[in-house]
């Protein structure tokens, strides 16, 4: 099994990155990923774990999830791509360890790798993850970057 290692890449604006974000998915998704995005980089914004449920829940609302699942995590194992991702019972100990973000493009692009290792919601963790990299490097640099796909 090879090693989880996420690119990122500089984009032109907001609605590349949420477009990035959201490949393949349709437009109202990605107007509402850029709103959500724009939400967290009006000011500086230090995220906390409630922020990942509440991401989480905001998108399960417009993919229509199933409502026991939105703002949840995960109760059942799951690979993605062929690799492993971690025990749920794991998940409630693990994902307050992420926190607090180092407010820098690496702190980041550490956070986003780490997230995706323990994939904590059964859907929409690269969405999750994307968002709130996007917002702390924006916050950081002033420039709009986002995970290649």
């Amino acid at each position: 099994m090879s090693a989880f290692n996420p690119k990122f890449k500089q984009l032109g604006s907001l609605q590349e990155v949420a477009q990035a974000i959201n490949e393949p998915h349709d437009e109202d998704l990605t107007v509402q990923t850029a709103e959500m995005i724009e939400m967290y980089t009006k000011e500086p914004y230090s995220f906390i774990e409630w922020d990942l449920r509440r991401i989480h829940s905001m998108i399960g609302s417009w993919l229509l999830w199933d409502v026991a699942q939105v703002g949840c995590y995960r109760t059942r194992n799951v690979t993605v791509g062929g690799r492993a991702c971690c025990d749920p019972v794991l998940i409630p100990d693990m994902v307050p360890h992420l926190f607090p973000i180092e407010e820098t493009p690496e702190g980041a692009a550490d956070f986003y790798k780490q997230f995706q290792i323990i994939h904590p919601f059964m859907d929409g963790n690269g969405r999750v993850g994307g968002i709130i990299y996007a917002s702390v490097v924006f916050n950081a640099i002033k420039e709009w970057w986002g995970p290649c796909q």
